[in-house]
């Protein structure tokens, strides 16, 4: 006989239960809080850090105007408001310092493990299996791309309005007809609140959805009318993503080619690589360029498609005889669904996708193992799962210190991304521009021509390589290369640059302010093109010009030997200022 999830509520019932409970929120959030700890000696890494945090111009302003302009205006193709709020606050107490950012990412990730459980206790109606499946979410390795990577904050503000709005649908319907209204409304406003934290987050309505009509055998057409508002938010959210991607060019060709059918048959091999993760999370790897091999037939499609075989096998018999289970696993394939590739985007797969589906694997886990312990019917059999259950966590734990500390810096992150994906060009561009950021010429040189040997269409890669040879004196060299960049793309601010600096050291110097002039418009944030056209323009002695990049230059960059440099040449462009003509 299936269970009411609403009849309940967790924190209701004897002084027994609820302190019991309380008393396992607090050992789950602990728990979170040691696994992940590591996180808060990392730095910032160059991978979307730069874009999100110490670039964005949104986060510096938290007074109502800029909260304004965080609603209404876009970042880097998206619209997150609430994910660049988070880092305004950020902003506002630590200013730069990565501590405070790490932090809030750690608080995060412990509040939704104790949601986790507390949403489990009300679904399966069993303590030890809601508590052992929020541990696992709070400890397992494959989240630690989401805790310590800081510009994964949008999963974590996301999942966390995603868990209130589904525990509010559940005790909506353990309430009178009034208050069942207002948590309903509650609800509404949350999931509105989780996709403007992250668009992904959409299947909210698809998954009450399937627990009113497979767990509470609610009538379909009552059901449809109840997920209705959560699906048009949903799809409101969705378009609001993809209109402000494609209105910017950010299409995506779907992985292996145009055609649909190989992206289907990929994504196959793609599921059953994540229920590997998830049971031997033996490897990290921040970027996998193609994680199941070449086109739709790769060598990870054979096993897949009998791993695939036995999942359904496993939601046919649940739906017959334990509908809870059935909706744990069934979970899964639809959380997974807004990264299915439905519609492409950049990335085939990663383990930050994983951060919502593994709840469900998790708590199906559980139930299984809660059974079969009673049925044994040995007291030894619990003593064994508890050491069992002891030691995996201490292994999770001991994993997620190790892979934390591959976050600690850009060098750390794409030295080890390069070890375990050495035929993937994206980290070895990024280790290249990692080197390049450290001055290690040589050693970019050499990641950046394996990078740009793989593909030919990393701009990235070929202007940082172009910025190398005009460091080196190899002006043709360095012009080729960078004309290559701006071929792919014209308006990228770091090949106009080091183009505007090869040109002038050729003497073609009205070419050079043309290209530099570019760059400042293409990127206004960019500190280097102001600082040489201030530079140039005192030379050419255009004061008035020099006045204004040199000025704002250091607004940019107030500090470092350039900026010493700009104010020696502010106060001189202001005597010739005040001489005049």
């Amino acid at each position: 006989m299936e269970h009411d999830l609403s009849n309940q509520p967790v924190f209701k019932g004897t002084k027994r239960h609820f302190w019991r409970t309380l008393l396992i929120c607090a050992l789950v959030g602990l728990t979170s809080l040691v696994a992940n700890v590591r996180c808060l000696r990392n730095d910032f890494t160059n991978w979307d850090d730069p874009m999100y945090v110490r670039g964005n111009k949104l986060i510096r302003d938290l007074s109502w105007h800029g909260i304004a302009n965080v609603f209404t205006k876009t970042h880097v193709s998206e619209y997150y408001p609430l994910n660049h709020l988070s880092y305004a606050l950020d902003y506002h107490h630590w200013q730069l310092n990565p501590f405070g950012y790490h932090l809030s990412n750690l608080i995060l990730h412990a509040v939704n493990s104790v949601l986790v459980f507390v949403f489990l206790s009300l679904l399966l109606r069993n303590c030890f299996a809601s508590a052992l499946a929020a541990l696992l979410f709070a400890v397992h390795p494959v989240q630690v791309e989401s805790v310590a990577w800081i510009s994964e904050r949008k999963t974590l503000l996301s999942t966390l309005f995603f868990l209130l709005s589904l525990l509010s649908c559940q005790y909506s319907e353990a309430s009178g007809r009034k208050k069942r209204a207002v948590l309903y409304v509650t609800s509404l406003l949350l999931f509105v609140l989780a996709v403007l934290s992250k668009a992904s987050i959409v299947i909210l309505g698809l998954l009450l959805f399937v627990q009113l009509v497979g767990l509470k055998h609610r009538p379909i057409a009552g059901s449809v009318r109840y997920v209705l508002p959560f699906i048009i938010i949903g799809l409101a959210g969705s378009f609001a993503k993809f209109w402000v991607q494609y209105g910017v060019n950010t299409v995506i060709e779907h992985h292996g080619g145009p055609a649909d059918l190989t992206t289907f048959i990929q994504m196959i091999s793609v599921f059953t690589r994540y229920i590997v993760i998830l049971l031997f999370p033996m490897h990290f790897s921040a970027f996998e360029s193609n994680p199941v091999g070449e086109g739709a037939f790769g060598p990870w499609l054979p096993p897949s498609l009998l791993v695939l075989a036995i999942y359904a096998y496993l939601l046919w018999t649940t739906w017959k005889r334990n509908r809870t289970t059935f909706f744990c696993l069934v979970w899964f394939p639809i959380c997974l669904l807004p990264v299915s590739h439905v519609v492409p985007f950049p990335v085939l797969m990663s383990g930050r996708y994983l951060y919502v589906p593994c709840i469900g694997l998790f708590a199906a886990a559980a139930t299984l193992l809660d059974r079969s312990i009673k049925e044994s019917k040995s007291r030894y059999s619990l003593r064994a799962a508890l050491l069992a259950i002891a030691l995996l966590l201490l292994c999770f734990t001991a994993t997620n210190w190790k892979w934390t500390a591959y976050w600690n810096n850009s060098l750390a992150l794409w030295t080890q991304s390069v070890a375990v994906s050495p035929d993937s060009h994206t980290p070895r561009s990024n280790l290249g521009a990692t080197y390049d950021d450290l001055h290690y010429d040589q050693k970019a040189k050499a990641q950046l021509l394996l990078a740009t040997s793989m593909v030919s269409y990393d701009v990235v890669a070929l202007s940082r390589l172009g910025g190398i040879y005009f460091r080196e004196g190899k002006y043709r060299k360095a012009e080729d290369t960078l004309v290559s960049a701006l071929r792919l793309n014209s308006n990228y601010w770091l090949a106009l640059y080091y183009r505007g600096r090869t040109l002038r050291a050729v003497g073609l110097r009205q070419d050079a302010l043309e290209e530099m002039r570019k760059a400042v418009l293409y990127s206004p944030q960019a500190h280097m093109p102001r600082y040489y056209l201030g530079m140039w323009s005192f030379e050419d002695a255009e004061f008035e010009d020099a006045f204004e990049h040199l000025q704002r230059f250091l607004q940019l960059r107030p500090y470092g030997v350039e900026a010493e440099r700009a104010r020696e040449l502010l106060i001189n462009v202001s005597r010739k200022l005040r001489k005049g003509p």
